[in-house]
């Protein structure tokens, strides 16, 4: 940027090569014999008006130059481009703060330009949503919800006079759509605040922090009954240490997981055990081993309860 200014010694040079121009051409509009003479008298009566060639006007404008120059040192976003554009226009340097313009609004284009081609396309935001669900809504989990919504769904459906087919199967899908629109609205909030390719990959691979972004997002957003169902199945095993190192969830959702399976029927109950029990342990996280736990302590109460 500098160099579009120049600098004091290049214009006192320039100025120095006019004052030797100006008196050549002094010396050829002479006679051969006045030629040196008229020289000398040409760059005295310049230099008589000038007193000195640091007062030419050109000396002047460049230490104004130089001035603007140490305010503005190292001008480089379009920001500090047209603060010293404007400083420039100011003291009357219009040209140059023309040209510092043309500077700063290439730059903002071209941080335009790469700003979109690393935001990532609606698809990948979508697909963010669509693979988290599918890591997370497990059959396990709707089960719970549904339970703890109407027991009927939870389990297969049974001719009967309350409700068809087609309206169970219609309410089981209205509840299983709801919750997957937390999953759906949790990318698009993604989107609005302007995650990049990078940071959207960063998230998508790694599971403990899209769960904890997922949940901030569903407490935020969610009624309590159902921040309180996601945040129960789904917290971290790291949130729920207790002091002899296993892993439980905290009172109150241990109470809401319990009053849900409390009120499964004998055969809800044993359809999910089966369906943890199918899967590694391993995999099974702290919330769905606590579940776990709790349907075939509710299996052993009833048989108890049966036998007295």
């Amino acid at each position: 940027m500098a160099g579009m200014f120049g600098n004091k010694y290049d214009t006192l040079s320039e100025i120095n090569k006019g004052i030797d121009t100006m008196g050549m051409q002094w010396g050829q509009l002479s006679q051969k014999k006045y030629a040196g003479m008229a020289a000398a008298e040409g760059m005295m009566g310049y230099m008589s008006g000038l007193g000195s060639p640091n007062n030419d006007p050109r000396m002047a404008g460049q230490n104004v130059l130089d001035e603007l120059m140490r305010a503005h040192p190292d001008p480089k976003t379009p920001e500090e481009l047209e603060a010293l554009a404007a400083d420039l226009q100011a003291r009357g340097f219009n040209d140059h703060a023309f040209k510092v313009r043309e500077v700063a609004t290439a730059l903002k284009v071209s941080a335009s330009e790469v700003a979109k081609n690393a935001l990532p396309k609606d698809s990948a935001y979508k697909s963010l949503g669509t693979y988290f669900q599918n890591k997370v809504l497990s059959p396990e989990m709707l089960d719970a919800y549904l339970a703890g919504k109407n027991p009927a769904l939870a389990k297969p459906y049974v001719k009967n006079d309350a409700m068809t087919y087609t309206q169970y199967q219609a309410e089981k899908d209205r509840h299983k759509e709801y919750l997957q629109g937390y999953f759906s609205n949790w990318a698009t909030s993604k989107q609005d605040e302007g995650m990049s390719k990078t940071e959207l990959g960063q998230l998508k691979g790694n599971t403990i922090n899209m769960t904890d972004s997922f949940l901030n997002y569903i407490d935020a957003n969610a009624d309590v009954e159902t921040a309180a169902f996601f945040t129960q199945m789904m917290r971290s095993d790291q949130e729920n240490k207790v002091p002899d190192g296993n892993t439980a969830p905290v009172d109150n959702q241990t109470e809401v997981l319990q009053a849900q399976i409390n009120n499964m029927d004998a055969e809800t109950v044993t359809r999910m055990i089966e369906n943890l029990e199918k899967r590694d342990p391993e995999s099974l996280s702290v919330f769905e081993k606590a579940q776990l736990n709790m349907l075939e302590e509710k299996i052993a109460g009833d048989v108890s309860w049966m036998a007295n």
